[in-house]
């Protein structure tokens, strides 16, 4: 009898064990891991059962042993719903983000067929906006900023951490296409749609490297940021993001790359940042479509106030 007890504890501390290796980081799926640990419990309830039958000596010595096993047991239990928890919110994360992408570049298509090449003023943008304004961007999410400011605007939230300057990726030098700055331009969200990334990332970066103050430009700093972005590059993205909004702190696209700058904030575990980021946003952009959003990120980071 105590030997076949001790044969069911060790098969017992066999499949813990294995469920701790499932349990390390990139483990596979939190559902097989679960049924290990549903199999262990049985096991080990089996075992008190009998232990009834055993001499006390014995019984105290398998009693302390199992009591080993349930609280591992119960250890890798709370490790699974972790497990299972991240992987709805990363769910979540990239079905936000994909959704996101597919409506803005979805209105990038629908601009570029209404308007073909000469530069029409944007639809979204108030009506004394300069005329080459594109129509690039959701239209009930662009209401102009309440404030004006120059590029230096002293009230631009905090840009990232100096390491991540320091890390700014190097722009690849590969020449952009002939034609006008539209055109470049036009070519850039073409190979972004297609996820070129590396490509997106040289057209762009020339784009604004050869057109800095082209009413387009703006948005070409959002599209840079959000082609890092895509690719989880977040401190780049963060980078791009704070730069296009210093930039260009009244220009429609001024909201989504403050908001962006946020999450990328956010992404890199830079809570502090990423809760002034979205309380800056929200005080400079209370009526914004994106507010709900804000509001709801603001509470995941458990931001003050």
């Amino acid at each position: 009898m105590t030997r076949h007890l001790l044969r069911a504890a060790g098969a017992a501390a066999l499949a813990v064990a294995a469920a701790l290796w499932l349990a390390a980081p990139g483990a596979a799926d939190p559902r097989g891991l679960g049924s290990a640990l549903d199999a262990a419990r049985r096991e080990a309830q089996t075992i008190r059962i009998e232990l009834a039958q055993m001499s006390p000596d014995a019984a105290v010595q398998m009693n302390r042993r199992l009591d080993e096993l349930e609280r591992l047991i119960q250890r890798l239990t709370d490790k699974i719903d972790s497990l299972q928890a991240q992987q709805r919110e990363f769910a979540r994360d990239f079905d936000r983000y994909r959704n996101d992408t597919d409506f803005r570049l979805g209105q990038i298509e629908k601009g570029n067929r209404a308007a073909p090449r000469p530069p029409e003023r944007r639809t979204d943008a108030p009506p004394p906006r300069p005329p080459e304004r594109r129509a690039d961007a959701p239209p009930e999410r662009r209401a102009p900023p309440a404030r004006t400011g120059d590029d230096d605007d002293e009230d631009a939230p905090p840009r990232p951490a100096r390491r991540d300057e320091a890390a700014r990726p190097q722009q690849p030098d590969t020449p952009a296409p002939g034609g006008s700055a539209r055109e470049q331009y036009e070519h850039a969200l073409a190979l972004l749609r297609r996820a070129d990334y590396k490509a997106a990332e040289a057209a762009l970066s020339q784009f604004v490297k050869r057109h800095p103050n082209d009413p387009l430009a703006a948005n070409a700093y959002y599209w840079l940021g959000e082609n890092y972005y895509a690719q989880g590059r977040f401190g780049d993205a963060a980078y791009q993001f704070a730069d296009g909004f210093r930039k260009f702190p009244n220009h429609p696209k001024a909201q989504d790359s403050l908001f962006k700058l946020a999450l990328s904030l956010g992404r890199q575990g830079k809570n502090a940042e990423a809760c002034t980021a979205f309380g800056e946003f929200r005080k400079r952009y209370p009526n914004a479509g994106l507010r709900r959003e804000a509001e709801a990120e603001q509470r995941r980071l458990n931001c003050a106030g």
